[in-house]
């Protein structure tokens, strides 16, 4: 079937916005695509793809399954038909050996290196992570700039604790797109599980993003780590001194209130009571200086919400008795 020169026009265009992951836009021009060319297999099939970015919010998952699949017929000796089929296969009915053949179908009909990141996928979903991180590699050694192969490697040795070699690639991964929050939340995570706060902490600071998400995200990661190490009050303080960055006063006000809330709740007395059963006092005074920062933290956020605007919150600081207060607190670790 001939395509009208109109319609593969705006197919070629909503591919360009597709990549850029402009969804909207892609949707758009691929409906007006259909509009001229009803049988337009490739358009249905990639408008079908699009509904899963859009949360299926214009169609139900079933609806979806069921253009994907009036793709096929239409047309079935297209490659990009069957591994769209091969996405829906994989996301919306969760039968990853069908969406495994017909991802091998599609290369069969035109080889796509690409299609070796939904192989691997499949893979990772399966548990084999050893066999995904082989077909990500195939992508990554064809085309070394493209994040998505960098990013599913990362995630695979992850799986396999393999922490090192997940922050070798998430390392690369923020250096192509430094802009993107996700890339480093995921690159800072996996300093996280490596143990390394240190590297985490110095990560959210190279990150240099004007996002509250950052700060307020790991305010609660490090959380965990209250119970072993008083140092984490060093660290609170700075996440909270950093949280300035933040984009909107609420945002920030917010964030304070998440960390006095975790200095509330995250303190496990029979943590500190088994550990200093020898030593009461000891235990008491930690306990009692757990309690004077609370009030600080609160007093804080308070202080937070009564500025007017933006330039008032620019002028304040958390003074520096505040933050000798936190910093007082000696080097003991909880085992």
């Amino acid at each position: 079937m001939e395509i009208p020169i109109d319609a593969l026009n705006l197919y070629e265009k909503a591919l360009n916005f597709y990549y850029k992951n402009d969804y909207d836009k892609a949707f758009k021009l691929l409906s007006k695509s259909l509009k001229i060319e009803p049988n337009f297999a490739e358009a249905m099939s990639y408008l079908a793809n699009i509904h899963r970015f859009l949360e299926y919010k214009k169609t139900p998952k079933e609806s979806v399954f069921k253009i994907l699949e009036k793709a096929l017929k239409i047309n079935p000796s297209s490659a990009i038909v069957w591994k769209n089929l091969g996405i829906g296969y994989t996301e919306i009915i969760n039968d990853l050996e069908k969406a495994m053949e017909c991802f091998k179908k599609a290369i069969k009909i035109k080889p796509n290196i690409k299609i070796n990141l939904n192989i691997g996928t499949i893979y990772f979903q399966k548990g084999d992570f050893d066999t995904a991180i082989e077909y990500y590699k195939k992508v990554n050694k064809k085309d070394p700039q493209y994040r998505w192969a960098l990013t599913n490697i990362g995630f695979a040795f992850q799986e396999k604790k393999s922490h090192k070699k997940a922050i070798e690639f998430f390392e690369k991964v923020v250096r192509l797109d430094p802009p993107n929050i996700q890339d480093w939340i995921n690159l800072i995570s996996c300093y996280i599980s490596n143990q390394d706060l240190n590297r985490a902490f110095e990560t959210i600071d190279r990150a240099e993003l004007n996002h509250p998400y950052i700060y307020e995200n790991f305010i609660s990661t490090f959380s965990a780590s209250l119970k072993k190490d008083f140092n984490y009050k060093k660290k609170l303080y700075e996440i909270l001194k950093s949280s300035k960055k933040a984009m909107h006063k609420d945002d920030t006000i917010k964030i304070l209130k998440e960390g006095q809330r975790l200095m509330i709740n995250e303190i496990d007395l029979n943590v500190l009571i088994n550990s200093e059963e020898e030593n009461p006092d000891f235990f008491m005074y930690k306990y009692k200086r757990f309690r004077e920062i609370q009030i600080q933290l609160k007093n804080y956020a308070t202080k937070y919400s009564n500025f007017p605007d933006l330039e008032d919150i620019a002028k304040f600081d958390l003074n520096t008795n505040f933050k000798e207060f936190i910093l007082s607190f000696d080097n003991t670790t909880i085992t």
